[in-house]
């Protein structure tokens, strides 16, 4: 990402509360609500090193976050109808497809069950305490 510091200064920094994963949407969808332009530039190439942040691959930690902060950034965006839906939909699909797919991608089985057990109950306890964006 390049980002001006003239965008830091109205938009904000990221939200720090993330720590791993959905801060980079959650500010770039803050940007647009403030009016600033978002673009890809479609030649680009990118070498990402994936999971370099939480040990590589699908780890207990950043399933952990992954599952979390996916209930803090609904919450943070949506308005409580859309809020409804999208919960019910996680709760009832997604996250589920979510498990079994890291649960055949890692070795730590018991290790990504406890951390999905942990991100699941922490992010139904960010719903209630977490601020939506307005």
């Amino acid at each position: 990402m390049l980002i001006s510091r003239d965008v830091f200064t109205k938009v904000g920094l990221f939200y720090e509360q993330y720590f791993l994963y959905f801060e980079e949407t959650d500010f770039c969808l803050r940007a647009k609500r403030c009016r600033y332009d978002l673009s890809v530039y479609l030649n680009s190439r990118v070498w990402h090193k994936v999971g370099a942040s939480s040990g590589g691959g699908i780890t207990p930690l950043s399933f952990y976050y992954f599952i979390k902060n996916r209930f803090r950034f609904l919450k943070r965006f949506l308005n409580l109808s859309s809020l409804a839906v999208a919960i019910m939909y996680l709760c009832s699909i997604r996250i589920w497809i979510d498990l079994m797919y890291s649960l055949t991608k890692s070795e730590q089985k018991r290790e990504i069950l406890l951390s999905f057990l942990k991100g699941l109950q922490e992010g139904i306890v960010v719903l209630s305490k977490e601020k939506r964006l307005e």
